[in-house]
């Protein structure tokens, strides 16, 4: 995986990485704080924006449903230059995530409060989520066989979806762009083929 991550980038992420270790335990953001769990979920985040630079162009919108502690989604906006939407239903996991985004000074990124489910949206506290987004991924959000259907709700029909999946397993849709790691990959498909096949 060829990744380009700038000095600010890094300097970015060893912010997260901070955060992860001081709030994770009490905000309850991740099941385990070692060392080496920490390194998987950076490399995870890496591996899916590297995904989505392969599509071309870094500056498209992206939706992060299920935003949880920031895993992929804080270490993308790191390297992404468009806009990014977090969804979190938790009170106390979006409150860290806009913590988080105001310590790395990005503006690029907003946290909604809310859920999405297989019948739209769902509000917490008068939040909205419109229009459509050139990239939507959620990680371990729906199942694998429902996830597809319900993040092209939010994709704009020429945008893609990212899935991600274990190393080396076939999709139904044709792949734009995938990276496999070690143990998983993020595949990105066009919104347009899950349309013919759901």
């Amino acid at each position: 995986m060829e990744v380009e991550v700038d000095p600010l980038a890094w300097e970015r992420i060893g912010t997260l990485w901070k955060l992860w270790q001081s709030y994770g335990r009490s905000l309850n953001l991740t099941a385990d704080l070692r060392e080496d769990v920490l390194r998987h979920h950076v490399g995870e985040g890496l591996q899916t924006a590297r995904c989505a630079q392969l599509l071309g162009n870094s500056t498209r919108s992206w939706l992060d449903i299920g935003a949880g502690g920031g895993f992929p989604g804080l270490i993308v906006s790191t390297l992404w230059r468009g806009p990014m939407v977090f969804v979190e239903p938790g009170r106390r996991r979006s409150a860290f995530l806009e913590f988080a985004v105001k310590s790395i000074s990005t503006e690029l990124v907003r946290v909604v409060r809310g859920r999405v489910e297989a019948l739209g949206w769902v509000s917490v506290e008068g939040t909205r989520l419109e229009g459509r987004f050139d990239i939507v991924s959620g990680r371990a959000v729906f199942q694998f066989e429902r996830w597809p259907g319900i993040a092209q709700t939010w994709a704009d029909p020429r945008g893609f979806i990212l899935i991600h999946c274990k190393s080396g397993e076939m999709l139904p849709w044709p792949v734009q762009a995938r990276v496999e790691g070690d143990r998983y990959a993020v595949a990105a498909v066009s919104c347009s083929d899950v349309s013919r096949e759901t």
